[in-house]
């Protein structure tokens, strides 16, 4: 977190590898830390649960997050998406999964 004066403000800006930059203009030096403080324990919080929620989620709990997720996808990809989770490779845990499980899949 960078907290600099922007003319009579304080700015703060966030930056986190894998996250966008977040940045935001206060009155006072007191509001702009609390803000920072706030928006980096979001983060924090967003990818600690993400880990937890990862270490348990099946590869085709993820396709159905992906295709319920995502803007509308077109033909061909959800055909392949369907396909995939009735192969054995969807009935394993995500973040279990390595290079030879997907070449062993792709054989």
């Amino acid at each position: 977190m960078k907290i600099g004066r922007r003319g009579k403000s304080w700015r703060v800006i966030i930056r986190r590898k894998g996250e966008p930059t977040r940045s935001q203009t206060f009155p006072t030096k007191a509001q702009a830390e609390i803000w920072g403080r706030r928006i980096e324990t979001e983060i924090f919080d967003r990818r600690a649960t993400r880990a937890v929620l990862a270490d348990s989620k099946t590869l085709g709990d993820l396709v159905d997050w992906y295709v319920g997720e995502l803007s509308p996808i077109g033909r061909t990809k959800a055909a392949d998406l369907r396909r995939l989770k009735t192969c054995a490779i969807a009935e394993r845990v995500a973040s279990t999964l390595r290079t030879p499980d997907y070449v062993r899949h792709a054989e």
